[in-house]
């Protein structure tokens, strides 16, 4: 039940409840883990 309102990280598709926004070049926001939030600020992905 506590599975279903959990979202999807934009880069791992891993289900949890702490995502970070970040937002691309062209404005396309993404929801990020905290796993991957390393690699999204190397792919230069800006913080909302």
């Amino acid at each position: 039940m506590l599975g279903l309102f959990k979202k999807k990280c934009g880069i791992c598709k891993r289900k949890t409840s702490l995502l970070r926004t970040y937002r691309r070049d062209r404005g396309h926001v993404i929801k990020v883990c905290p796993a991957c939030g390393e690699y999204a600020e190397r792919r230069a992905y800006k913080k909302a």
